[in-house]
Parts: structure tokens; sequence; C-alpha cells
């Protein structure tokens, strides 16, 4: 049986997630929670993941000169409003990124409008893993975060098959 159940959180405000991290937790996830490019490259670097869960908002990220990529020393943030789509476009969904095939579940206070569908729908163009955007705060989003979390665990069952 694999081994590999870890979930790389990046978010800068975790407490407002703490329920759904604490969820993932009992549902037998290792999850981490980073915010610095620099973290996120080490993490990445030294562990095994099965899933990536991404804030686009990460307040004060003007840059991600953090990342080792040439793509990603010049990418605009927007003061942090953008940096999540900037870390996924610029570093995770490159064509030579080791991360390429990891599930991305984007979890945002931004509400999931005409540019944040235009945005996801770059990043499907991208290719590579499975990618959904689930809106903080919206009715029902506990919800929706525990059925992707359960299909997760599916996912992971037929792996470690």
């Amino acid at each position: 049986m694999s081994t590999n159940n870890m979930i790389l959180w990046i978010e800068d405000r975790p407490i407002e997630v703490i329920s759904q991290i604490e969820q993932a937790r009992r549902a037998g996830y290792r999850v981490e929670v980073v915010t610095t490019p620099e973290e996120i490259q080490e993490f990445l670097e030294t562990n095994a993941i099965i899933a990536i869960i991404v804030d686009v908002m990460l307040f004060g990220k003007n840059d991600l000169k953090g990342f080792n990529t040439k793509e990603a020393s010049i990418a605009s943030t927007d003061s942090g409003l953008e940096v999540g789509w900037a870390i996924i476009e610029s570093f995770l969904r490159l064509p030579t990124s080791n991360y390429r095939n990891i599930p991305i579940l984007v979890v945002s206070g931004r509400a999931y409008n005409q540019d944040q569908q235009q945005r996801l729908s770059i990043v499907e163009q991208l290719g590579g893993g499975n990618i959904r955007y689930l809106e903080k705060y919206q009715m029902g989003w506990q919800n929706e975060f525990s059925a992707w979390l359960n299909g997760l665990s599916q996912q992971k069952e037929k792996i470690d098959v």
C-alpha cells in the first residue's frame, strides 16, 4: 500500500480553512500549509504529494522570484490578488514541471466570476492533472470540499491497489 497521503495547501490565512484542514487530516491525509515560493518549492522537492490546494489570493506576495524557473521569476502577482494563478501557470503547470500531473483544488475567497472562469480555462488548456475551483464562503462550499476530498480518497485507493 502506498504511503503517499500528503496534501500541500498554499494559503496565507490558514485560520480561515482550519476546519477543512482538520477534515483532511481526519480523512487520513497529512496536510502542510505554506505561503512563500521558497517554502512551496522546497516542500515539493522533498515530499511526495497527492494533491495541491491553492488560494488565489496570497496578500503581500508581489512576485514569484523564489521559484527557480525563468517564467516564475518574472511573474507579476498584482500585490497578491492573482498569485495563486501565477504559481499554477508559471510553476506547477509548466510543460517541464515535475508537478504538472498533480490534481489542484483552487479554494478562493474570490467569486467564481467570468475572470476566474477564464483563468481556470487557461490552466486547463496547459494540460496536466485535474483542476477544480471552489469559492470560499459560498453556501455549501464545505460540502463541495468534502466531495472533492472523498473523490481524492477514491482516486488514491485505485492507485494504492
